[in-house]
């Protein structure tokens, strides 16, 4: 029985001769081939390595961190399940008080609640649908901005122009409100809506 080598086609009586004849000419070929294999386990390895660490990452960094306001988690980065945005106006004895820039967002991480900008706008960006309160962005507001004053005492309270009974800490945050606190005497026309931007 001839013994073909599978590298040059050549043919061999034995077993052994077709063995000496790849260890002779063959060498290299064998070498780069076991080479080339055990790459493969090293190259499997590192990607399983490279899974786990951006595995790891994304867990952490959407991870709650411990300063966490009023069940009003403060994450690294920011959050799209649920993406609203509801306007607040404040007046203090008729004169419009300027809700500050950068309520929510600190050096180290971004709250569900926040604004961007002085606009008044209030982003509600969360992981998943669910309500907000006036009152859980009034408490971040005292605690995360640089800017924590706020008019002290009990407003009058409107939504969309109308005056509501509830305590104004308990008004729901809902897609495109307009809020007004009204401290002391009323501006001369509470405010019924607000023009968001397109997108927002």
């Amino acid at each position: 029985m001839e013994h073909k080598c599978d590298q040059c086609t050549r043919t061999f009586a034995s077993i052994e001769g077709l063995s000496s004849h790849k260890k002779d000419k063959h060498t290299d070929l064998v070498a780069s081939s076991e080479v080339s294999k055990s790459n493969w386990h090293l190259y499997a390895v590192i990607a399983v390595i490279i899974l786990i660490v951006i595995g790891l990452g994304v867990f952490f960094l959407t991870q709650p961190k411990s300063d966490s306001l009023d069940v009003i988690p403060c994450n690294n980065m920011e959050q799209n399940g649920f993406h609203i945005h509801a306007h607040l106006d404040i007046f203090v004895d008729g004169q419009l008080y300027t809700v500050p820039a950068g309520i929510g967002i600190t050096n180290t991480c971004l709250y569900w609640l926040h604004t961007h900008d002085y606009s008044g706008i209030i982003h509600i960006e969360a992981p998943s649908k669910r309500t907000f309160m006036l009152g859980q962005f009034l408490d971040i507001w005292k605690k995360s901005s640089v800017d924590s004053t706020m008019p002290i005492g009990s407003p009058i309270a409107y939504v969309n122009g109308k005056d509501v009974s509830v305590d104004y800490r308990n008004i729901e945050l809902n897609s495109h409100d307009e809020i007004a606190l009204v401290y002391g005497k009323a501006p001369k026309v509470v405010p019924s809506s607000y023009d968001f931007p397109p997108g927002e």
